[in-house]
């Protein structure tokens, strides 16, 4: 029987990505996101095996129903991937700017987050996946709420993992945090380096849940400019 996977942000980017690779080794695939139209062209291009249900994240109630609509009729789910998110530079500080990352990146995302947690340990086993950011590390100019939503994430995800061991659950939880990667969402920045493909990001995340990590670095040479970032003082940190 194949594996079954839901990736929440599979309309473009990394989440479309990762879809393809895992749909590719076998595994049936259910794609949400807000855009349905192009999840129904990546249905057509992949074939048999994967699905598609439009889920808009910022609509938490909405997104919980769907979810839990989506797991009752494909029962077991083994693997649920939280990629949806919305970033790009506010150096306006716009609150509606500021307010869409919040919603998207930190309650909708932490309410589908938390009852994957709940729905797989009630099963007895399954692995989450969260795509946060090297910006978790530390906050910065460009988008404070961005970096701030996935530090959220990456934390909430590290108190997940001692809330497991500590209640014995068997829930494999693993935190991706990517540098700069070839999507919309980084289109015009002239700072940006060691950009990935997000086909490179995919398999490199498929890696590592396959051996089932904690928390990866993608592409992996972002772990020492991640130490970097972490180790500078705060006065040269701002100055960057």
């Amino acid at each position: 029987m194949k594996q079954t996977a839901i990736i929440i942000g599979a309309s473009s980017g990394i989440g479309r990505a990762l879809a393809k690779v895992l749909h590719q080794n076998g595994y049936r695939v259910i794609a949400t996101a807000r855009r349905l139209e192009r999840l129904q062209e990546l249905a057509a291009e992949q074939g048999e095996g994967l699905l598609v249900k439009k889920m808009d994240i910022a609509d938490t109630s909405a997104s919980l129903a769907i979810l839990k609509e989506i797991v009752s009729g494909l029962q077991p789910v083994e693997l649920i991937v939280l990629n949806a998110a919305v970033g790009g530079e506010s150096s306006g500080m716009a609150w509606e700017t500021q307010k869409e990352i919040i919603d998207i990146n930190v309650r909708g995302t932490t309410a589908l987050l938390n009852w994957a947690y709940s729905y797989f340990k009630k099963k007895g086993s399954g692995h989450i996946v969260t795509v946060s950011s090297v910006t978790a590390v530390r906050g910065n100019r460009y988008s404070p709420a961005y970096a701030a939503s996935k530090a959220f994430i990456t934390h909430f995800m590290q108190g997940l993992r001692q809330r497991a061991r500590k209640e014995k659950a068997q829930v494999t939880l693993t935190d991706i945090l990517p540098g700069f990667v070839d999507t919309a969402m980084i289109a015009g920045r002239k700072q940006a380096f060691w950009i990935a493909s997000p086909g490179k990001a995919a398999r490199q995340i498929y890696g590592a849940i396959k051996k089932k990590k904690s928390f990866v670095y993608v592409s992996k040479r972002w772990r020492l400019a991640a130490w970097l970032i972490k180790a500078l003082p705060e006065g040269l940190y701002n100055r960057l």
